[in-house]
């Protein structure tokens, strides 16, 4: 069977209406967003966690894992 996944990406924007992009906002600021964020169990056998383990769950911060 085959199993494929779609990505979506978003973008946050401040309290002016900025983008909230690395220029204005730290890791640690993003990260309280996705730790609030549900694990699926069921998930695990088909994510591809890869070797920095940054894509622990279905959501993860872009950038991060290219560094």
């Amino acid at each position: 069977m085959f199993h494929f996944g779609i990505e979506h990406e978003v973008a946050f924007l401040d309290n002016a209406g900025n983008f909230a992009d690395f220029s204005r906002v730290n890791f640690t600021d993003f990260n309280q967003i996705v730790d609030k964020l549900p694990v699926y169990k069921e998930d695990y056998p088909e994510l591809r966690i890869g070797d920095a383990g940054i894509k622990e769950k279905r959501w993860y911060i872009e950038g991060f894992e290219r560094f």
